[in-house]
């Protein structure tokens, strides 16, 4: 029974493999004209757009394996052809030894289980550190933030499946009590959006994409979400000068920051999070570039379905 139960696994484990790698080829390449287009959209879309774009190659890999092994809903999208008698919709057939397919497929499966081991890891040290924080830390009085004795201000979103605020002792001191509701609905945002989980999702789904185009996706991704949550915050406070204030205050710049360039790293991302509150548009993302992806995704089911079916049947 485990026998035969070997070259169809071997070959949904081959299928989905291989749409997964030439998906994310494909998305990392037209990533570009994304990036572009989400620069007119609102902060919080474009990071959805951002989180879509990442996602869609596991997606599609697993639609595609499983049309592939139900040849019932998977002919319409396969060329015509025959096998002889068999000329009814049907899984593909290979002539290759069910050794080679097995073999191949555990060599293959083996690199993702490492990968998910990896991502495991990940997890139980972001857990660790959530509990040695949340043990170093004492409830508020307001019950939904963990205080932090340390010297530097600071306010952070922690944890993957229930993340927690935490905030600094020193922060508490330093800021006024309309400053510390900016902060906390900055955070909140973060905790209510689960933005740590996604972007731990965006990390592992994208984990094909050439080096550089995946470190953009990222940072871009980042840099999305900060904004959406700096709007959480407008939103909350109902003064975007206010929380253009608190950015500048926590990064120590001055008050004509956002107009000001030549800064790199968390100082240049700071002034362009302090421009955006005054600039950026908040509409919601375009038709258009929904449906360019819908289509684009579609295709990518359509041509991975034929060939794969292709593919496994011509494995020798």
């Amino acid at each position: 029974m485990m026998t035969e139960l070997l070259p169809p696994v071997a070959d949904a484990v081959l299928i989905w493999c291989g749409v997964f790698a030439l998906s994310s080829i494909t998305h990392a390449l037209l990533y570009p004209p994304l990036q572009r287009r989400s620069a007119a959209v609102s902060a919080a879309n474009a990071a959805d757009l951002r989180l879509l774009w990442g996602l869609l190659p596991p997606i599609a890999a697993s639609v595609v394996t499983w049309l592939v092994l139900n040849p019932a809903l998977s002919a319409p999208l396969i060329p015509v052809h025959c096998h002889g008698l068999n000329c009814a919709p049907h899984p593909p057939l290979s002539e290759a030894h069910p050794a080679l397919r097995v073999g191949v497929a555990a060599v293959t499966g083996g690199l993702a289980l490492v990968l998910c081991a990896a991502v495991a890891l990940l997890a139980w040290r972001v857990q660790r550190r959530l509990r040695t924080l949340f043990s170093l830390s004492r409830a508020a009085a307001t019950q939904r933030f963990q205080v932090i004795d340390g010297p530097t201000p600071a306010a952070w979103c922690v944890g993957w499946w229930r993340p927690q605020v935490y905030v600094s002792r020193s922060m508490l001191d330093a800021l006024s009590a309309r400053e510390l509701r900016v902060v906390l609905a900055h955070e909140y945002a973060h905790q209510r959006r689960r933005d740590n989980l996604r972007r731990a999702g965006l990390a592992i789904a994208t984990v094909l994409w050439p080096k550089n185009r995946r470190q953009q996706l990222l940072s871009d991704y980042h840099t999305a979400t900060e904004m959406a949550c700096d709007w959480a915050a407008v939103d909350v406070s109902g003064d975007a000068d206010l929380v253009a204030r608190v950015i500048a205050r926590l990064e120590g710049l001055p008050a004509s920051a956002a107009s000001e360039g030549g800064a790199t790293g968390s100082v240049s991302a700071a002034r362009s999070r302090i421009k955006a509150l005054l600039t950026a548009p908040r509409n919601t993302a375009s038709p258009q570039v929904l449906l360019a992806i819908a289509g684009l995704w579609l295709l990518q089911i359509w041509a991975g379905t034929a060939l794969a079916h292709a593919c496994i049947e011509l494995l020798s």
